[in-house]
């Protein structure tokens, strides 16, 4: 048998190894542009949330995002029950932004858009529901001009004495 007739009995197998490779090697890229995780977007509210399992469990501390110093900047949130949003009694902010949660261990839960002033009784969506008995942060972020919330280049909005503006809620 000729080498003519080894390859085109072999055709199926050769385009078969042959796309395997390529659907790796775009996987490879793929992950390897987002950090190794794969990423999902969350429609809110008419705004698009754009997120990878990087940036819902990533911590504060280790996001490179830009700070901002305001001081009329606040929310407003009560202890609530656990659910999969949280219940804003305001927020008030001086040019369109984000209203974060997060939970003890830093992990962003969702996040909200708003626009510049002040919005009463909203809610902010959560990617994983809060938990009974957990404490939970509220954080305020201005817009990077995409409408898209991505923890690494929202703007945190930090208070005159350097204290992130937002606050703290329990989950009943």
């Amino acid at each position: 048998m000729n080498s003519l007739n080894v390859l085109k009995e072999n055709w199926g197998v050769i385009i078969g190894v042959l796309v395997a490779f390529l659907v790796g090697l775009w996987a490879g890229f793929t992950l390897g542009s987002h950090g190794g995780v794969a990423s999902e977007t969350v429609e809110v509210s008419n705004t698009t949330i754009a997120t990878t399992s990087t940036e819902t469990t990533q911590k504060h501390e280790e996001a490179s995002n830009p700070e901002v110093t305001a001081t009329n900047d606040a929310v407003v949130v009560s202890d609530q029950s656990a659910g999969k949003s949280v219940a804003v009694k305001s927020v008030t902010l001086s040019q369109k932004g984000w209203v974060a949660v997060r939970d003890s261990d830093g992990k962003t839960l969702g996040a909200a858009f708003f626009p510049a002033g002040t919005s009463t009784d909203v809610s902010v969506p959560l990617l994983r529901a809060t938990e009974a008995g957990q404490r939970y942060q509220v954080l305020l972020y201005y817009d990077d001009g995409n409408h898209n919330f991505n923890l690494k280049t929202e703007v945190l909005v930090v208070n005159a004495d350097g204290s992130v503006a937002g606050t703290n809620f329990s989950a009943k």
